[in-house]
C-alpha cells in the first residue's frame, strides 16, 4: 500500500545532498581570526562578535594573516540569500518607520546570537518592503516578531531541505 504523505522515512534516508558543501570553507581557519568587513571573530571553531569575545581577543592588535573573511560577508558579496522577507500592505505605508525599526532590532538580536546571520539588502519595490537575510533563521525571525507585534497576515513558504525561506507578511 502506498503512502499519500509527500515525504516518508525512505525519502529523507536516500536523499542526496545537492549542494554537496557547496558554501564550507576548504580549510577550518586558524583561531583566532577576525572579519576584516564585520569584525566577527573565529575562535575555537565559532564565530563571535569582537564585543561578546574573550577579553584577550578584544584588546588585541590584529595582523594581516588573522584578517580573513567570513561566511556572511562571502555570502553579501555573492548574493545568494538564505531568506526573502516581504512586507506589504497599507499597514506598512503608515508605519514604515515602526516597522523598519523593529527589523533591524531584531537583526542586530538575530546578530547578537549568530554572527553569520545579516542582512543582505533591503530595498523597497512597488510599496513592499523587500529583505534578503544570510540565514533562513532571521528571515523566520523577522517573520514572527512582525506577526507578534503587529498581526497580519503571514506565510512562511519553505523550500525542499529548509534551505531558503520565503516569508511574506501583510496587513492591510
Amino acid at each position: 500500500m502506498q503512502s499519500a504523505k509527500r515525504y516518508s522515512n525512505t525519502n529523507f534516508t536516500k536523499r542526496v545532498d545537492h549542494e554537496g558543501g557547496a558554501k564550507r570553507e576548504e580549510m577550518k581557519h586558524a583561531s583566532p581570526a577576525i572579519c576584516s568587513h564585520c569584525d566577527a571573530v573565529y575562535d575555537a571553531g565559532r564565530w563571535t562578535l569582537l564585543s561578546a569575545a574573550r577579553p584577550e581577543l578584544k584588546s588585541r592588535k590584529w595582523s594581516e594573516s588573522e584578517k580573513v573573511i567570513c561566511p556572511a560577508c562571502k555570502q553579501k558579496q555573492s548574493g545568494v540569500a538564505g531568506g526573502y522577507v516581504s512586507i506589504s500592505g497599507e499597514f506598512f505605508g503608515r508605519h514604515r518607520e515602526e516597522i523598519t525599526k523593529l527589523v533591524a532590532n531584531e537583526t542586530t538580536r538575530a546578530r547578537e546570537a549568530n554572527p553569520l546571520s545579516a542582512m543582505i539588502r533591503e530595498y523597497v519595490e512597488n510599496d513592499v518592503l523587500k529583505i534578503e537575510t544570510t540565514t533562513e533563521h532571521l528571515a523566520e525571525r523577522i517573520g514572527h516578531a512582525l506577526k507578534d507585534a503587529y498581526d497580519g497576515e503571514t506565510d512562511f513558504d519553505f523550500s525542499h531541505e529548509n534551505k531558503v525561506v520565503r516569508v511574506r507578511w501583510h496587513r492591510d
